[in-house]
């Protein structure tokens, strides 16, 4: 569902594709995204695709990406998952699909191309991967009143189906109906129906837009999480083709192109064409990072505009403004604890503290309370899936509870033990005690008898012999 009413300078914000990487010795870095602005601040799939120097960088790891509110200057648990990996170790993007609306514009004003042109479309479908890839195709303008398009096959992997609708298309006349491509791209933005796929509408036309670029199709691309627009342009009929309008023509689709963080081609090669859809569009599709984004500890008023900025390697990359909506304050879920159980020595020595789990644990360590039992310990560090605490002298065995900012509760299904000592370990240390003090009586007994031997041997001189007389008169 498109939002109405976005200003024209929203749309622009949207639109800051090219940053640089690091210092300008570094080569150019350019980062679309596609997302679901209404959708924030729940999980959302976002899908990124990174330009260094003019290649597709496909191997970034998960890590590579985060994400931040402008406002707050922090990470404000926005949280970051690659979905777009087949295994966790894996760098392969674009497994996840894509859903591609072909708008074909059935003017008379390029007859002479025509076929050229239906021949690019299938080349287009027959590059996609079906199994995992959807693609409809529609035309303008429409024959159907009060609407500028005609959807003529809605979005299927039945790769002969869309063959068939391809060929049974054919030029009409507008001379009492203008083409009006910008309205037509609009209505095509309301026919997709997933944000779990990369999403692209690829415009293939010889005409200008009977509309003077009247509309609000960039906006609406924007307002839908910006939805990219790719334009094929093909060499108009004779009465047609002035320099002027053909200037006109090109000047058109690439502005629109770019403004939607697409790619344009016009009046190339049937080769050009041909490597168009079957290589830059196939690979900017195959390029797709699909992120899950959950910004599950922010809170927004209602429709108040904001600005998400994603970091790529650290480095802050294109602002993506959204309008929010107000969320459910996260509760608290314990999913573990460890460790499970400690002793009474490692709590009394504060050796042990315990870990937590889960997810919902918004806000500072002031404002997250963990309690074992009735005792509230002092929280040592807190983030969106992870608290720790401190264990104190007066905690016994208890449920493990936690509440965030917003003092939402969570309790732990397990209780965290204070472990007793073994069975017979109290007489075993009183076993050795009592060893331990016997050792020392037999040592000191030891050195009594040592240090009485040693005063028991007379110094110097010889005992009289016995029976002797002393000397007298």
């Amino acid at each position: 569902m498109r939002i109405k009413g976005m200003s024209f300078i929203w749309a622009l914000a949207a639109m800051l594709g090219v940053m640089f990487a690091g210092n300008s010795a570094q080569a150019k870095r350019t980062v679309h995204w596609q997302i679901n602005p209404g959708g924030f601040p729940a999980q959302t799939a976002v899908f990124v695709d990174v330009v260094d120097g003019g290649a597709y960088q496909r191997k970034l790891p998960g890590t590579a990406f985060g994400l931040s509110m402008d406002e707050f200057g922090e990470e404000q648990g926005g949280v970051i998952a690659n979905l777009n990996l087949k295994k966790e170790q894996s760098t392969v993007a674009g497994w996840t699909g894509a859903q591609v609306l072909i708008l074909m514009d059935i003017s008379q004003s390029y007859t002479s191309e025509f076929a050229l042109a239906k021949k690019t479309a299938k080349n287009l479908i027959s590059a996609m991967d079906v199994k995992r890839d959807e693609i409809a195709i529609s035309t303008f303008p429409a024959m159907v009143a009060g609407a500028e398009s005609q959807l003529r096959v809605g979005f299927t992997g039945d790769a002969n189906k869309l063959y068939a609708g391809i060929d049974a298309i054919s030029t009409v006349d507008d001379k009492e109906k203008a083409g009006r491509l910008c309205e037509a791209i609009s209505e095509s933005i309301d026919l997709f129906s997933t944000k779990d796929k990369y999403r692209a509408i690829v415009v293939i036309t010889g005409g200008a837009d009977k509309g003077e670029g009247k509309g609000s199709c960039v906006q609406d691309s924007h307002a839908a999480g910006v939805v990219p627009v790719w334009t094929v342009g093909f060499k108009l009929d004779r009465k047609y083709d002035t320099l002027g309008n053909s200037h006109k023509v090109e000047n058109g689709l690439y502005e629109l192109s770019q403004n939607t963080w697409g790619q344009s081609i016009y009046k190339k090669s049937e080769s050009s064409y041909d490597t168009f859809v079957r290589q830059t569009f196939w690979y900017r599709i195959r390029s797709q990072y699909r992120l899950l984004v959950n910004f599950m500890c922010y809170e927004p008023a209602p429709q108040i505009q904001h600005t998400s900025v994603l970091k790529v390697n650290g480095e802050a990359q294109d602002p993506i403004t959204f309008r929010a909506k107000t969320s459910q304050k996260p509760t608290p879920v314990i999913k573990a604890i460890y460790p499970e159980s400690a002793t009474r020595e490692q709590i009394d020595s504060g050796t042990a503290k315990l870990t937590i789990d889960g997810s919902g644990f918004c806000g500072a360590p002031g404002q997250i309370v963990i309690r074992v039992g009735d005792q509230q310990l002092v929280t040592d560090s807190a983030a969106p899936y992870r608290v720790v605490g401190e264990l104190n002298k007066m905690v016994e065995t208890g449920i493990v509870k936690v509440s965030n900012k917003w003092t939402q509760k969570g309790e732990s299904q397990k209780e965290f033990v204070v472990a007793k000592p073994p069975a017979g370990a109290d007489a075993m240390n009183a076993i050795v005690v009592l060893v331990a003090l016997l050792v020392v009586l037999v040592a000191v007994s030891i050195i009594a008898v040592a240090v009485k031997s040693r005063k028991a041997v007379v110094p110097g001189g010889n005992a009289p012999a016995a029976g002797s007389k002393g000397k007298g008169k």
